[in-house]
């Protein structure tokens, strides 16, 4: 097992994570994903995913209203020049991927380990 020096960075591939946020319109959020973090920014990283996921929550809470999640299985349609996704992701699946995120980026961060994004 290869041991990587306290303040090393780990990686995370948060493709599903951003995928999610950008379908809930947290664009800075999700392009900040594909950024390198040191250990303290990841752990106020974590934090802001979380604040996010609750402030999409309330408001579906307040709306009555649940967004769909990010979309999967999509085909080109030859005939109108665009995919056609075959699957969303629901609310509540969107919420639990980027507070998994969250977790992984707070967990990583108190460890003592930056982040390094790659994709």
């Amino acid at each position: 097992m290869q041991q990587i020096p306290l303040g090393g960075k780990l990686g995370l591939r948060g493709k599903v994570a951003s995928y999610e946020l950008n379908a809930l319109d947290e664009i800075d959020l999700a392009d900040r994903l594909y950024e390198d973090q040191s250990c303290e920014e990841a752990i106020a990283f974590a934090k802001e995913l979380r604040d996010a996921a609750d402030r999409q929550e309330r408001q579906a809470t307040k709306t009555g209203k649940k967004p769909q999640g990010a979309a999967w299985e999509g085909t080109w349609d030859e005939k109108v020049k665009k995919f056609v996704w075959q699957k969303y992701s629901t609310f509540e699946e969107a919420l639990a991927a980027i507070r998994e995120a969250a977790s992984w980026y707070e967990k990583v961060g108190r460890m003592g380990f930056g982040v390094h994004a790659w994709f």
